[in-house]
């Protein structure tokens, strides 16, 4: 992505609905979800709990996650509580990253 976001960074990379991203943005969106994992402790190989619905978010975690390395656990949004203590603790996720809202946060 960041050879795209370099070659070609005004080119629409991710519509979803609305917003649209470019590749710079979209670069840019996923340099600052990477860094906040880091800043939690995440690096290569560990495990990154990611639940959205279908989102511009999810993509960002996604990319953000593969970037540094991680092991993506893709979690369905409407899991009932038990069911994602369950997930947590089977696949030792050191983090759950949500893209509920319009921009991804961590939790």
């Amino acid at each position: 992505m960041s050879i795209w976001a370099g070659c070609c960074p005004s080119r629409t990379a991710l519509v979803f609905g609305d917003p649209r991203y470019t590749y710079r943005e979209l670069n840019s969106a996923v340099n600052r979800a990477a860094c906040a994992l880091v800043v939690r402790g995440l690096g290569k190989g560990d495990r990154v709990l990611l639940t959205s619905g279908n989102s511009g978010g999810y993509a960002i975690g996604l990319y953000a996650a593969m970037k540094l390395g991680a092991i993506v656990v893709p979690v369905n949004p409407r899991s009932a509580a038990p069911a994602l203590q369950d997930l947590v603790e089977d696949s030792a996720a050191s983090v759950l990253v949500s893209g509920q809202r319009r921009k991804p946060y961590l939790c």
